[in-house]
């Protein structure tokens, strides 16, 4: 008999496996199949068949995905030592189908940074710090990590008149997602970051006056004079008058003034301002005589004509500024005799109102005394 037995061979369908949290899976036949085999002979009614198998390259799809080829041999052998062999295919695919852990983020820290002049700021990662973050991986040794982050809308913390401007806060939300050689993606993890942005400019009184001069009159401690200020973010600065001070200056009267300017945030700043009072108005003066005189000349041919006997002028004197006003009051007599033993006296009052500023006003009346 030297004819060779006549092989079969079955072999299990192509099979794909998914690869364990520890990226294994289990390759064995008791798992993938194994190939089943038969023989015929023209002489041998049960010839001996063997199967075996060996395994070819794996091919890597991604890391900790690949496939190869299991190749399976059936070797039939008959009594008389004739042998054949037979051989077939199995494809075998493990897939990593398991996706990377959430990530572990590492922020940055809570920031503060400052508003400058123009009320602008750099709140940008390069300045509040970026964050970084690891993930695991049943497979891939080093899966990417995508790394995002978003910005909430402003919340303004300052309290004065406009609520939208000045200090503000928000936060920056880091979002990390961990995507391996293979495509899964895991589950994304955040991180908040708090960022302050504080407005610690005062304002400033540029373009104020540092002196201004006013009338007397005009002065209110309450009223601003030639005064302005500016900030770096409050459109509106609120501006009050701390302290009106009485100093040596003009001779109305000099005032050293104090402004502070507050902005939204309650930064602060403080301006004086010397305001010299003008006085250059005269005081108003009225003057009243005492009434003529008719008089007659006793047995000595003489008559009483002392202030004391017809009186004194009389007068009213203001001013707009000064509450003490110096007055002095004087008389001289002007005498006319028509005929011996008889006298016209013209006595003349002047009367002088002079206020602190040197400004006079003087106002004259006359009386008439008349001896018979």
């Amino acid at each position: 008999d030297e004819i060779k037995p006549v092989p079969a061979i079955e072999c299990p369908a192509a099979i794909e496996l998914t690869a364990d949290a520890d990226c294994s899976a289990d390759l064995s036949t008791d798992n993938t199949g194994m190939a089943t085999a038969s023989a015929t002979d023209n002489c041998d009614a049960a010839p001996v068949v063997e199967v075996s198998y060996t395994d070819g390259e794996q091919t890597a799809i991604c890391a900790g995905s690949y496939s190869f080829t299991r190749t399976f041999t059936a070797t039939a052998t008959d009594h008389c030592g004739n042998t054949d062999s037979i051989s077939c295919d199995q494809l075998i695919t493990v897939n990593d189908e398991t996706a990377p852990s959430a990530p572990v983020i590492s922020g940055p820290a809570d920031a503060e940074v400052f508003l400058d002049a123009d009320c602008a700021t750099d709140a940008s990662t390069a300045v509040t710090g970026v964050a970084t973050a690891t993930a695991e991986d049943n497979c891939d040794s080093d899966p990417s990590i995508a790394i995002s982050s978003e910005d909430s809308a402003p919340a303004y913390t300052c309290t004065g008149d406009d609520s939208a401007e000045g200090s503000y806060t928000f936060t920056r939300t880091w979002t990390a997602i961990a995507t391996d050689d293979c495509g899964n993606e895991g589950a994304a993890s955040t991180y908040v970051q708090t960022i302050m942005v504080t407005d610690n400019l005062a304002p400033d009184f540029a373009g104020s006056a540092n002196e201004y001069a006013i009338a007397c009159d005009e002065y209110s401690d309450a009223d601003f004079y030639s005064v302005m200020a500016a900030d770096n973010c409050d459109s509106d600065v609120t501006i009050e008058i701390l302290s009106n001070t009485q100093v040596s200056g003009s001779c109305a009267g000099t005032v050293l003034r104090t402004y502070k300017a507050t902005d939204d945030c309650g930064n602060s700043t403080e301006f004086q301002q010397i305001i010299d009072l003008l006085d250059e108005v005269a005081p108003v003066l009225t003057i009243t005589c005492p009434g003529n005189a008719d008089l007659t000349a006793d047995a000595s041919c003489s008559a009483d004509t002392s202030l004391d006997a017809l009186g004194t002028a009389t007068y009213t004197a203001m001013d707009n500024c000064d509450d003490d006003v110096d007055v002095t009051i004087s008389s001289s007599d002007a005498t006319a005799s028509p005929c011996e033993g008889s006298l016209v006296i013209t006595r003349t009052w002047t009367i002088t109102a002079e206020d602190h500023c040197n400004n006079i006003t003087t106002l004259t009346c006359d009386q008439t005394i008349t001896v018979n």
